[in-house]
């Protein structure tokens, strides 16, 4: 693991000091670097690389992007037809599931149930999906030949819950202790009696959360979204798998994560309507197009005075903004900046623009780690460059080291072959990442808006803007990474 991370810090080092390229959206994509397995120990994704679906492609949905695709698809020959106006979600319930005898072979559980729902005929669409068949994992090529030619398109990348680039950033999830809980039953108790986040609603939008998870009394009154009736897809037969440069193996199993998002809002919004969305699967993964599809749903479903967190992301081809994502972008123009997305800066100790939270849509967060007098910038938090530049762009952070929230009342199994970890039986733990400073600040801005010291209705400027008026200092270090104002 050492020499793996040793590798990595030197090719990012490299690529910081190279020049950075043009970003016209119509250049051919860079040579997906081909990395050993060996040299990251399976716990990086390496700078420029990016993960998509085979044989699926996003075009923008403007009728002459479409004439030029069209055009443009029956010169390279491509059998290229769009797919069915739907996205699949998983909505299994796998409480029951025996864990420790889990089935790994398949890269994770194989119990997860999936449900088909129609895309929103009332919310705009950003991208049209198309199935090219026979194409395979040759999707980045005919990306480029086809930005080439003027056409904005893109592969279907897949979504990660963040904890995935870089596993567990400070370790495995851990037992909280008594005295972690007590600290945080003790806040939670007083942030009732203030009735914090009253009137307001948050979505989490992450790994769901099945029913065992709810002994823990922050999860009390948190919602389950309610999904359409459809007739269940069993297993994965209508998800397609994802592509790299190379195979990935051995992807732990994503226990706790939505549970845990959801725990720390409601230790700071005891009092707001938190609904958990299940949108990453057992092996905490979606896709680009199923993300924008069920965030535009999350915004029909909840209407006003809304806050969604997003403890979730990805990387693109040539780090081009998604196209799946931009109806999502002229749904907020239309709603005048609502609702408030916050989204996770991710884990990988870099400043290649991460999606969603590089969107200028969303309040970025990264983490921080409590030292004995300060806050410093958590070692693996992404990050900006500084102020001064355009690629400052995580703009808030707050605690993100050792956090301590619900999570699963059973063993928790690492990676195949590993030794059970027992958690206590009222389900809770501590876990690090900008996966969790992000629902902390979820929490803090509902509770601000529920007692009008924030306003919601003002857009994701007015809130930025708040937060970071009524923040702490800027955490930036000496190399000039930083990641925005300290919000606590």
């Amino acid at each position: 693991m050492a020499r793996g991370r040793e590798i990595l810090r030197q090719l990012i080092d490299e690529r910081r000091d190279a020049p950075p390229p043009a970003r016209s959206g119509r250049e051919p994509a860079p040579p997906v670097e081909v990395w050993p397995p060996d040299a990251l120990d399976n716990e990086h994704q390496p700078p420029g690389c990016f993960f998509y679906r085979p044989d699926q492609l996003l075009v923008w949905d403007e009728p002459a992007n479409l004439r030029r695709f069209e055009a443009a698809a029956t010169e390279l020959g491509l059998d290229a037809r769009p797919a069915p106006p739907n996205y699949v979600v998983p909505v299994a319930d796998f409480a029951d599931a025996d864990f420790a005898d889990a089935d790994f072979a398949d890269d994770g559980l194989t119990t997860d149930t999936y449900v088909t729902i129609p895309v929103n005929p009332r919310v705009p669409s950003g991208a049209v999906r198309y199935v090219v068949a026979g194409l395979g994992q040759g999707v980045p090529d005919v990306c480029a030949s086809l930005l080439a030619k003027g056409v904005r398109v893109s592969p279907n990348h897949v979504v990660f819950g963040c904890q995935t680039w870089e596993f567990w950033p400070d370790g495995d999830p851990a037992p909280a202790t008594p005295a972690q809980q007590a600290t945080v039953l003790r806040d939670f108790g007083l942030a009732r009696r203030h009735a914090d986040g009253h009137g307001v609603k948050v979505a989490v939008v992450d790994s769901g959360l099945p029913r065992c998870w709810w002994e823990n009394p922050l999860l009390a009154n948190v919602e389950c979204a309610a999904y359409p009736a459809s007739s269940p897809v069993p297993g994965q037969q209508e998800l397609e798998p994802y592509a790299w440069a190379h195979p990935r193996a051995n992807v732990a199993y994503p226990q706790g994560h939505g549970a845990f998002a959801c725990g720390v809002v409601a230790q700071f919004a005891p009092d707001a309507r938190v609904v958990s969305y299940r949108a990453l699967d057992g092996k905490l993964t979606s896709d680009e197009w199923a993300l924008a599809c069920q965030l535009s749903q999350v915004v029909d479903d909840l209407g006003d005075q809304l806050i969604v967190n997003l403890s979730l992301g990805f990387y693109t081809m040539n780090d081009d903004p998604p196209l799946a994502l931009g109806g999502l972008a002229a749904l907020l123009e239309k709603n005048r900046g609502t609702p408030i997305f916050f989204a996770a800066a991710g884990n990988v100790d870099h400043d290649r623009p991460f999606y969603p939270a590089a969107e200028p849509w969303t309040v970025t967060v990264g983490a921080t780690e409590e030292m004995a007098d300060h806050y410093q910038r958590a070692p693996f938090s992404d990050f900006g460059t500084a102020l001064s530049t355009p690629r400052f762009w995580v703009q808030v952070c707050s605690p993100g080291v050792n956090v301590a929230s619900s999570f699963p009342a059973q063993d928790f199994i690492a990676t195949p072959g590993a030794v059970p970890v027992p958690f206590p039986p009222e389900g809770w733990g501590v876990w690090s990442g900008t996966s969790f400073a992000t629902p902390r600040v979820c929490g803090i801005a509902a509770a601000r808006a529920s007692h009008q010291q924030l306003n919601l209705a003002g857009g994701v400027a007015a809130v930025l803007q708040n937060l970071q008026a009524n923040g702490g200092p800027v955490i930036i270090d000496p190399a000039g990474r930083s990641i925005g104002v300290l919000v606590l």
